[in-house]
């Protein structure tokens, strides 16, 4: 689906045209890419015979239409659209935010920058406020005219179908909990199966860029150019329900403060990532940390919490009946750190808690 406003101005083919001839000429380049002589893409636009633009039954059907496609782009003017109530959303606005709700990785945002003002009024500003909180430019690229739109959203496209290749290869690896890994991860001891599966986190997170190993430490992550993060590899073996697995980590992050000496110049911290054999509920998160006033956020890979007095960071990965499932939510997760913008702010908790580190060291 592409999403974007229809009687807005730019140029094309020199001379002014309304995006919606932008759109159709988009729509047929789209539908003309074939694979193996067959046709790869069904590219849906309002254009497309909707109902009447304004009607309840079009903002349905747009809504529809953004839930069923598997790629959304979104050609983003400033302009949020059209809403039946002044205190309303508008329905372009309506449409990123229902596609990131259903499926952030299916989304790509195209800022285009014309000549044509846009009208400054609190819709739109609401609409410009929601899309820079989500982080969503990729590389600052911008389109000027209607043939740059066209290229950029080709390569867009392109990027899209890579990306989502590579999640469902990782997804359809997962297989099934009875056999294969999954079966020989479930033969082995409690003690074991924890040590085989930290052993895959550390290796998921050595692999990363320019990433740092200390044996019996943790695992140096860069988030920038200055700092890495010092991140703690924990399994729990079993479900979190079964005290004897749980006991078995604790509260890790009580004994932050014993590696206080590795947290030097660039390097920062500490986060704990704990990979759990089974599911991992808000619930069970809070009684991990021993505090209810948390953040708590449930993406698919499991659950990041966050203590905010003392900045304690907990990246909870849930169902790691293997190594292909494990590394599989480490990436998850990482992924979602990139679209959600989260990093940055993960970073700050994780200098802030380098400060309180240091403290409770000194003071013992």
């Amino acid at each position: 689906m592409i999403s974007s406003r229809c009687n807005d101005e730019i140029e094309f083919e020199d001379e002014t045209q309304k995006l919606s001839n932008v759109r159709k000429k988009l729509k047929e380049k789209l539908e003309s890419i074939k694979l193996f002589d067959k046709e790869l893409f069904e590219v849906w636009i309002n254009e497309d015979a909707p109902p009447e633009e304004g009607s309840q039954d079009s903002w349905d059907h747009c809504m529809n239409q953004i839930s069923k496609a598997n790629i959304v782009i979104i050609l983003y003017n400033g302009n949020s659209g059209w809403s039946k109530e002044y205190g309303d959303i508008g329905i372009c606005h309506a449409e990123l935010q229902t596609a990131l709700n259903h499926a952030p990785a299916k989304v790509r945002l195209i800022e285009i920058k014309s000549d044509q003002k846009v009208e400054e009024n609190d819709r739109n500003a609401r609409f410009k406020q929601y899309i820079e909180q989500q982080n969503l430019f990729r590389g600052g690229i911008t389109a000027k005219n209607g043939e740059e739109i066209i290229e950029i959203c080709k390569e867009a496209l392109r990027d899209a179908v890579v990306d989502m290749v590579h999640l469902g290869v990782a997804e359809a690896r997962k297989g099934k909990f009875y056999t294969g890994a999954a079966l020989d991860w479930s033969k082995l001891d409690f003690q074991k199966r924890k040590e085989a599966m930290e052993e895959t986190l550390v290796s998921n997170l050595k692999s990363r860029k320019d990433a740092t190993y200390k044996e019996k430490v943790g695992v140096f992550v860069p988030f920038n150019e200055k700092n890495s993060i010092l991140i703690k590899c924990h399994a729990i073996p079993d479900s979190m329900t079964i005290p004897a697995a749980k006991e078995m980590i604790g509260q890790p992050f009580l004994s932050d403060y014993k590696d206080h000496k590795f947290l030097e110049d660039k390097y920062v911290g500490i986060v704990h990532l704990i990979a759990s054999y089974g599911k991992v509920t808000e619930a069970q998160t809070r009684k991990l940390i021993g505090c209810s006033d948390i953040m708590i956020v449930s993406p698919p890979f499991g659950i990041y919490a966050v203590e905010h007095i003392h900045k304690i960071q907990l990246i909870l990965i849930s169902n790691c009946r293997d190594d292909t499932s494990t590394r599989n939510g480490v990436q998850r997760f990482f992924a979602w750190l990139e679209q959600s913008g989260e990093s940055d702010d993960m970073l700050k908790r994780a200098i802030a808690r380098t400060k309180i580190i240091k403290t409770i060291a000194e003071v013992n």
